[in-house]
């Protein structure tokens, strides 16, 4: 029994060390895969100072926090900041990305967001900048979105914000 305890006690250790360790030894792949998917997906220059992930801060959930979050406009807009916000992060339910099935999303929080939106005389607004996909990326992506793409939120949170 006792050497039961002592092997439990270490797996136990094992992990805790993992969890703490793990978003330290691979923060630079998270960055570069999290620009990489801003990129691929919105047409305007996405900066953040700093991109964190914990698995011990709102255990047993993840959460991914992003530090001075800039969104600023390109072409038409260039140099015009949409969106800037001093914190904001995403508590992410583990099992549900684990297992594949909807997206849990525990918790959103945005500190200090300031929103600067633009609209023309010509209806173009500075807040359209999700980039438009091909006639025939959106009909693979229909039919699997439908299936993958669901998301529960559960709670949000703005802070001291401002919109213009």
């Amino acid at each position: 029994m006792n050497r039961f305890l002592q092997v439990f006690g270490l797996l136990i250790g094992i992990v805790i060390v993992l969890l703490i360790t793990l978003p330290f030894l691979f923060k630079d792949q998270i960055k570069a895969l999290v620009q990489e998917q801003i990129d691929e997906s919105i047409n305007a220059t996405v900066e953040v100072d700093d991109i964190g992930l914990s698995f011990i801060k709102r255990f047993p959930n993840a959460e991914i926090s992003l530090t001075n979050l800039q969104v600023i406009g390109k072409e038409v807009f260039e140099g015009d900041t949409l969106l800037y916000a001093s914190s904001f992060s995403l508590a992410v339910d583990l099992m549900s990305v684990i297992k594949g099935g909807p997206i849990s999303l525990k918790k959103v929080v945005v500190d200090d967001p300031h929103l600067n939106i633009i609209v023309l005389k010509d209806g173009m607004a500075n807040y359209d900048i999700v980039k438009e996909s091909t006639e025939e990326e959106s009909e693979e992506a229909t039919s699997t979105e439908e299936e993958s793409f669901l998301i529960n939120l559960n709670s949000y949170e703005i802070r001291n914000g401002s919109m213009v």
